[in-house]
């Protein structure tokens, strides 16, 4: 829906259809009360490279940080295109963050 003001205009019609989740949502409160297994099982979704510096993290709530951004993006990409989370090439700056 786009918002005019403080109504909705329904003369238009939203930008992204509604899409039904395959799953029922994972809702974190906060990434670094993640459990160790929890984020072994999210970790595998991702492509080798970013498991590997999940791996390397030796902070556990830096590391948790870093997986649920990887994978929330992966995921919000796929809701928007419906291109697979793994088939996606994530480039990353100098920081290290994806572009």
């Amino acid at each position: 829906m786009i918002v005019a003001g403080n109504e909705y205009d329904r003369s238009m019609p939203p930008l992204f259809p509604p899409v039904a989740p395959a799953r029922p949502a994972i809702v974190w409160t906060s990434v670094r009360d993640l459990e160790a297994a929890r984020a072994g099982v999210l970790a595998g979704s991702l492509p080798e490279a970013e498991r590997a510096r999940f791996a390397r993290y030796q902070h556990a709530p830096s590391a948790h940080e870093f997986l649920a951004g990887r994978v929330l993006t992966r995921r919000w990409l796929y809701t928007l295109t419906g291109v697979a989370p793994g088939d996606w090439v994530l480039t990353e700056g100098p920081r290290g963050r994806p572009e």
